[in-house]
């Protein structure tokens, strides 16, 4: 199984975290982040995302809907990708029978995730937009692969 983690997009601020919405450079860069990481994975023969799962706030949702209409999956909000996930479940946000499928949410959870999968924090923190792609071999610590990533979608 490949699990794409994605962090939202550049957001603004709101008086409440929930609020927050992406700004416009925000959406402009998980656009332009979405159109490469598509060429890269069809150049590569590798497996397409086939789902889509995003927290419930909004930055996440508006990150979401981008990758859905750039790539044409379906993207559902997952209660459990909310600030707070536990990385020691991944059986509450993943789907067993999809072959790609991209998870949209917030730090630290993000990178807390793909450093207990890698059961490695080498790879730098995912930026606003940044993503990790990863072959899971086994749901649980040190059962992933770094396929490829781009921590930063500014640099």
């Amino acid at each position: 199984m490949w699990v794409t983690v994605w962090r939202h997009g550049e957001a603004g601020m709101a008086p409440r975290d929930e609020d927050r919405c992406l700004t416009s450079r925000g959406e402009a860069s998980v656009s332009e982040a979405a159109a490469e990481f598509m060429l890269q994975l069809t150049a590569a023969g590798d497996p397409t995302p086939e789902r889509v799962a995003f927290s419930p706030l909004q930055r996440t949702r508006q990150t979401a809907a981008i990758l859905e209409q750039s790539w044409h999956v379906p993207a559902s909000v997952c209660e459990a990708l909310a600030p707070g996930t536990s990385v020691a479940h991944p059986e509450t946000f993943l789907v067993d029978h999809i072959e790609h499928q991209v998870i949209v949410s917030h730090q630290p959870f993000v990178s807390q995730l793909i450093w207990y999968w890698l059961d490695d924090n080498a790879l730098d923190p995912l930026q606003p937009g940044g993503w990790a792609t990863l072959e899971i071999l086994v749901p649980s610590r040190g059962g992933g692969q770094l396929v490829r990533s781009r921590t930063s979608i500014f640099a």
